[in-house]
């Protein structure tokens, strides 16, 4: 049970975030993230992160800068490097956030999915971008689905504990209780193997003692 709290809980809270998300989506803001420049392989990195939600759901976009420099480049040395890059720092921190068309067109498909991969190079420089853009009924759906599998399992257990105290039987492992067995017997012939009938005068019948097999008390 108490699982089950925690799940629909869960569930509540990732379910009423998409909801949040969605509305906050029909502005159709982006907001930027830059990394930190750093050399790798005598390449100039530089790192962009945009987060964006659209009323077709949220969207992720990197895009990676590349320059081939010398091998005595030291970003030290490169006060215009640091000078940018605190620039777009402070805008990203501070600045409004900006529609998403001023960073890309997207097309995502009929379902709301949307792949996209970009790659330019021209002299020195290269950059490539990748977009991920999910549908939001997907973010609604994930959450519920915990939820809609633990009713399905409760469900089920009801139904079958319902089927076997209507039938007489034990209701954690199945064993038919109705069926009287000889005392001399062993208990586990009640399945029904011998034929009780025959000795209706010498049985006993085991409503009222535990299951044979694992000891629950009947209902």
């Amino acid at each position: 049970m108490l699982l089950r709290k925690t799940i629909i809980a869960a569930t509540a809270i990732l379910a009423g975030a998409a909801a949040i998300g969605w509305i906050y989506s029909q502005f159709r803001y982006a907001e930027l993230r830059q990394s930190r420049p750093v050399v790798i392989a005598q390449e100039l990195v530089e790192t962009s992160w945009i987060v964006a939600a659209v009323p077709e759901g949220p969207m992720v976009i990197r895009s990676v800068k590349k320059t081939r420099v010398g091998p005595d480049f030291s970003l030290d040395n490169e006060p215009s490097i640091k000078t940018e890059f605190k620039a777009v720092l402070a805008e990203s921190k501070l600045a409004p956030m900006q529609p998403i068309s001023e960073f890309w067109s997207y097309d995502p498909d009929r379902v709301g999915f949307a792949l996209q991969s970009v790659r330019s190079s021209g002299g020195p420089s290269s950059s490539e971008s990748f977009l991920a853009h999910l549908p939001w009924w997907l973010l609604t759906a994930l959450p519920a689905t915990p939820w809609l599998i633990s009713t399905a399992l409760l469900t089920r257990r009801q139904l079958r504990r319902r089927h076997r105290h209507k039938h007489g039987l034990c209701l954690t492992c199945g064993y038919n209780l109705r069926l009287p067995l000889p005392p001399s017997e062993n208990s586990r012939e009640g399945r029904g193997e011998g034929s009780p009938s025959s000795n209706a005068s010498s049985v006993t019948p085991r409503s009222a003692t535990p299951c044979p097999e694992c000891g629950t008390l009947p209902t």
